[in-house]
C-alpha cells in the first residue's frame, strides 16, 4: 500500500509541472524532491540498523542494501520486469528460453487453444488501441504540452504491454514441467516455478472426466484451497496434496503456500496421470 501511495505521489508532483501555473508547480516539484530525499535518508538509516552485518561483503554489501531499500512488492516488480525483458532480448536474438535442466519426463502446455486465441486478439487489439487513442488525443486535447506527455505516457504503456505479451508468449512455448522420481517441478514462464514432492501428492484426478465439483466434496476441500497453473486454458488435471504438506510455490515471485493442491493444463495430461502412477506403485 505504500509503495502505490510513494507512486501516486511521484505523479502528483510531476504533473504539476505540466498542469499548475507558475511559480507554484516549482515549489511543489522543489518540496517533492526535497521530501524525497529525506524519505530516503531514514529508509537508508532504518535498513542499514536492521541489516545483519554479518551477511555484508564488499561483493554483496550494495545489492542487500538496494533490495532491502525498495518495498517488498516492488522487489517482485523487478524480477518479473527482469524475466520480461530477458525473454524479449532472447525473443530478438534468436535464443532460446533460460530454463532449468532437469532430467525427467517433460510436459508442455504451449498448445493451449483458449490462450493462443486470446494472445492473438490482445496482439491485434494492442495495435488498434494505440492507434485509435493516438487520434482521440489529437482531437479532444488542445494543449501541446499536455498532447505530448500524454503521448509518451501512451508509448511506454503500450511498449510494456508488448514486452509482456511477447515474454510471456515465447516462455509458454518454450516451457514445461519435468517429473522424475521424486519431484514434478513446476515452471510455468515467469508466472508459477517450484516443486512438488511426489510424496506430497495425494492423488491426482484427469477433470475431464471428473467433474471439480463433485471431487470437492469427495475430499471435502475448497476451491480456495488451490491454485491454478494453466496458460489460460481450463486445467485438465488435479492434484490434491496431502494435508499439512507445506508445499510452497513462487507466483509471480511471491512464494505462497500452497493449501490443498493445484489445478493444471498439460497437453498430454493422461501420460502425467500414468507416469505418477508408475513412480508411485507401492
Amino acid at each position: 500500500m505504500k509503495f502505490f501511495l510513494s507512486v501516486l505521489v511521484a505523479i502528483f508532483f510531476i504533473s504539476s509541472k505540466f498542469f499548475m501555473p507558475q511559480p507554484w508547480s516549482d515549489y511543489i516539484v522543489s518540496a517533492g524532491i526535497f521530501i524525497s530525499c529525506i524519505c530516503f535518508l531514514f529508509r537508508l538509516i532504518y535498513v542499514l540498523s536492521k541489516m545483519d552485518k554479518s551477511r555484508l561483503t564488499k561483493k554483496t554489501s550494495i545489492i542487500l542494501v538496494f533490495e532491502n531499500m525498495l518495498p517488498k512488492i516492488a522487489q517482485q516488480f523487478i524480477r518479473l520486469d527482469a524475466y520480461v525483458y530477458g525473454g524479449v532480448y532472447r525473443m530478438a536474438r534468436g535464443m532460446p528460453a533460460k530454463l532449468p535442466k532437469i532430467d525427467g519426463l517433460r510436459f508442455k502446455f504451449s498448445s493451449a487453444p483458449l490462450y493462443n486465441k486470446i494472445q492473438r486478439s490482445l496482439f491485434s487489439g494492442l495495435f488498434f488501441e494505440v492507434a485509435m487513442t493516438f487520434v482521440l488525443i489529437h482531437i479532444f486535447v488542445e494543449n501541446a504540452d499536455v498532447r505530448l506527455v500524454l503521448h509518451c505516457v501512451l508509448v511506454f504503456f503500450s511498449l510494456y504491454a508488448f514486452c509482456w505479451l511477447l515474454s510471456d508468449k515465447k516462455y509458454v512455448n518454450e516451457s514445461f514441467h519435468v517429473l522424475n522420481k521424486d519431484i514434478l517441478h513446476i515452471h510455468m514462464a515467469f508466472r508459477v516455478v517450484g516443486e512438488i514432492p511426489l510424496h506430497a501428492i495425494e492423488c491426482i484426478y484427469l477433470l475431464q472426466s471428473n467433474s471439480l465439483n463433485d471431487i470437492y466434496k469427495k475430499h471435502v476441500v475448497l476451491k480456495e484451497d488451490f491454485i491454478g497453473i494453466t496458460p489460460l486454458d481450463k486445467p485438465n488435471l488435479l492434484l490434491i496434496f496431502k494435508q499439512k504438506s507445506n508445499v510452497k510455490l513462487s507466483v509471480f515471485s511471491n512464494l505462497k503456500l500452497v493449501a490443498r493442491g493445484v489445478k493444471i493444463y498439460v497437453d498430454d495430461p493422461e501420460k502425467l496421470k500414468a507416469s505418477f502412477d508408475e513412480l508411485t506403485v507401492v
